[in-house]
């Protein structure tokens, strides 16, 4: 549904969805922002962590999605050793 959402809306290389789900099961749309925050301490990087990305992982993922949108080419980045 959030991509659905997503892409009804215009939203590209990252975005945030809001839905409430009412006691019968059926989600509701609620909010979307194009651009959520994603400091160490916000909601959207509380999901790319529970996905497993460290916050330096989350950033060059953005960085990259749109840079591939854009047809442009970034070198690897060891994210592992970066600190965050």
């Amino acid at each position: 549904l959030a991509r659905r959402a997503g892409r009804a809306l215009g939203l590209r290389d990252y975005g945030r969805v809001d839905f409430r789900v009412a006691a019968d099961g059926t989600a509701y749309f609620i909010d979307a922002a194009a651009t959520p925050y994603v400091l160490p301490n916000s909601s959207f990087f509380a999901v790319a962590r529970a996905r497993g990305l460290s916050y330096p992982e989350l950033l060059d993922a953005i960085v990259r999605v749109a840079c591939r949108r854009s047809g442009l080419v970034l070198p690897e980045l060891d994210v592992a050793h970066v600190p965050g």
